[in-house]
C-alpha cells in the first residue's frame, strides 16, 4: 500500500469517527446508489484486485456491509420508480448491478446474493454468451499481470494484438493466448479450469433468472458501434430477441439498460428512451441524484483494490459531498457535482 493511501484511509477513518459519514448520508438520501461489479476472480494465485474481478470472498463482505450499515438494497425498477418522485426519502436506496454474464456471476455472486435475499440485475451481452468459449482478448492482459511481464518484445506485442484483435475468429485468438502464456512461462491450464474468463451458459442464465436475478440489456456484440440511432436500436433489438429466446419470456420485458464498456454520448440517451427503456447506467463513478438523466444514470464501481473504508465513504456519499465542495473552492463558486474525481473507484478493464 503506498503512503498516499495510507494517509488518505487514515483521514477516511478521522472523518467516520467525527460522524461526518452518518452526516453525508442524511444529506444524499435522496441520492441513489448504484453499485457496479462485473466477473469473479476463481484463478487463485497472486491477484492484487481490480474492477473487472472481484474475489468471490469480499463480493460476499460487501454485501455483508450493505446489511450491517443498514442500506435498503432493492431493484432497479424501484430505483426508477423513486428517481421520477420528489418526496424525501429517510435514507438511501441501492441497487446492485453486475456486467457481462461471466460464469462467476452464476457460480460465486448469486448464491451470496441469495444467502442475504438481496435482488441484483445482471446486464447481460448475448453474443459472447453464446459463443462459449474464454473471452480471449481479456484473458490476454491478465496473463501479462500475472506473469508481471509488459510484453514489450515484438514477439509478445505479436501474440498480444493477435488475441485483442475482435475481428478475427475465437480459435485464432485463443491459440495466440496460449503462444502468449507459453511465452511467458505461465501455465494456462489452471486458468482456463478455472472458467474465470468464461461467460456462464444459456441454460444458466436461465436457471439465474428463475433463481431471481434480473437479466437485462447489454447489446448484443458488446457494442454500440458508431453509436448512430440505427446502431443502438439494432444493437438492443438483437440483445432483446436473444435474452427472450433464452429466457421464454416477451421481448418487452427488458427494460433496463447498460452501455458497454462506459462509451456514452448524451445523444444515446434520447434513443434509448425512444425504445421504451426505463433506465441506463454508465461507468462515471459517483452517487446518483434524481436530477440526472434516467439514461445516464452514474455508478460506484467495486472491486478488490477498494478498502472497506474506502467502499463505505462511497457509499455514505461522503466523497461525492468532498470532491463537490473542493472543485467549487477551486472553480471559485461554480455549482458542480463531482462524484470519484480522485480516482478513488478504478475504472475496468476496457473490454
Amino acid at each position: 500500500m503506498s503512503s498516499r493511501q495510507i494517509i488518505k484511509i487514515a483521514g477516511l477513518r478521522v472523518a467516520k469517527s467525527l460522524g461526518l459519514f452518518a452526516l453525508a448520508r442524511r444529506a444524499t438520501a435522496d441520492c441513489a446508489r448504484i453499485l457496479c461489479y462485473h466477473g469473479t476472480w476463481r484463478a487463485g494465485g497472486p491477484f492484487e484486485g481490480d474492477a473487472m474481478f472481484i474475489r468471490p470472498s469480499t463480493f460476499a463482505r460487501r454485501l455483508e456491509l450493505l446489511k450491517e450499515l443498514g442500506y435498503c438494497v432493492v431493484s432497479l425498477d424501484e430505483i426508477a420508480d423513486d428517481h421520477a418522485q420528489h418526496k424525501p426519502r429517510s435514507g438511501p436506496l441501492v441497487a446492485i448491478t453486475i456486467d457481462d454474464g461471466w460464469h462467476g456471476t452464476y457460480a460465486d455472486m448469486l448464491p451470496h446474493l441469495k444467502r442475504m435475499k438481496m435482488p441484483a440485475t445482471l446486464y447481460c451481452d448475448t453474443a459472447n454468451l453464446e459463443m462459449g468459449a474464454p473471452m480471449a482478448h481479456v484473458m490476454a492482459d491478465y496473463i501479462c499481470r500475472l506473469a508481471n511481464r509488459s510484453g514489450d518484445e515484438e514477439e509478445l506485442t505479436a501474440d498480444w494484438h493477435a488475441a485483442k484483435d475482435l475481428s478475427q475468429p475465437m480459435s485464432a485468438r485463443l491459440a495466440a493466448v496460449r503462444r502468449l502464456a507459453q511465452r511467458l512461462g505461465l501455465d494456462i491450464e489452471p486458468l482456463l479450469a478455472s472458467q474465470t474468463f468464461n461467460y456462464m451458459s444459456p441454460g444458466h442464465l436461465a436457471d439465474a433468472a428463475a433463481q431471481g436475478l434480473d437479466v437485462q440489456l447489454h447489446t448484443h456484440n458488446h457494442t454500440l458501434h458508431d453509436m448512430s440511432a440505427e446502431a443502438i436500436a439494432h444493437e438492443v433489438e438483437l440483445n432483446r430477441d436473444s435474452l427472450a429466446r433464452h429466457l421464454t419470456c416477451p421481448p418487452e420485458r427488458f427494460r433496463h439498460f447498460c452501455y458497454p464498456s462506459g462509451r456514452v454520448k448524451p445523444e444515446a440517451a434520447k434513443r434509448l428512451a425512444d425504445l421504451g427503456l426505463r433506465t441506463s447506467t454508465t461507468l462515471e463513478c459517483r452517487i446518483a441524484s434524481r436530477s440526472d438523466h434516467p439514461h445516464l444514470l452514474p455508478r460506484l464501481i467495486d472491486g478488490d483494490n477498494i478498502s472497506e473504508i474506502e467502499f463505505e465513504a462511497e457509499l455514505s456519499g461522503f466523497m461525492s459531498l468532498l470532491w463537490r465542495v473542493l472543485r467549487r473552492t477551486r472553480d471559485g463558486g461554480a455549482e458542480v457535482y463531482v462524484g470519484d474525481s480522485a480516482g478513488l473507484l478504478a475504472a475496468p478493464a476496457t473490454r
